[in-house]
């Protein structure tokens, strides 16, 4: 079955991106966090992915990574999701599967797990685990069973994979 098209919310005007990742890199390099010296890679993927440079994106959000599963989730978030258009479903599960590994506190809070879950599920229907990709669309459809109006078409999306995957 075929994944939904990536989201990446952002307006579309990059202009800024590599200054700000030149300014990040400068900054970085002058803390003591471990995270921060690789966060400007992060940036430099977001422009990547937005010029349609999926396998430069993604190595620079592999660069961005300081922990898989104690890191920036929003980092897993769009390394998960360019794998997944690179048809790398098992990485992209993996990566994602990191993160819900995490704690609940510091870079985790940059994304939401519900998000991360959906994203993980797309990506273990893709790799062919049923079951895997069921427990997340599982927790998706009771995340947002009340959720806002704006999540209404992603939660059809999901409880239609999910009454699928269960048959």
């Amino acid at each position: 079955s075929k994944t939904r098209p990536t989201r990446r919310p952002r307006a579309g005007d990059t202009a800024a991106l590599p200054a700000l990742a030149d300014s990040i890199q400068a900054d970085g390099a002058k803390s003591a966090f471990g995270r921060d010296p690789r966060l400007h890679h992060f940036v430099r993927g977001l422009l990547l992915a937005a010029r349609g440079d999926l396998d430069a994106a993604a190595d620079a959000y592999q660069k961005a990574l300081y922990s898989p599963s104690a890191g920036f989730s929003r980092i897993n978030l769009e390394l998960g999701r360019t794998l997944l258009a690179l048809g790398k479903p098992d990485e992209a599960a993996e990566v994602l599967s990191a993160a819900l590994r995490g704690p609940l506190d510091g870079g985790n809070l940059y994304i939401s797990r519900t998000e991360i879950h959906e994203l993980a599920g797309y990506a273990w229907e893709a790799a062919g685990h049923p079951d895997s990709a069921a427990a997340h669309f599982h927790w998706v459809s009771r995340a947002w069973r009340n959720a806002d109006p704006r999540f209404q078409d992603r939660l059809d999306d999901v409880r239609r994979r999910l009454a699928r995957l269960v048959l």
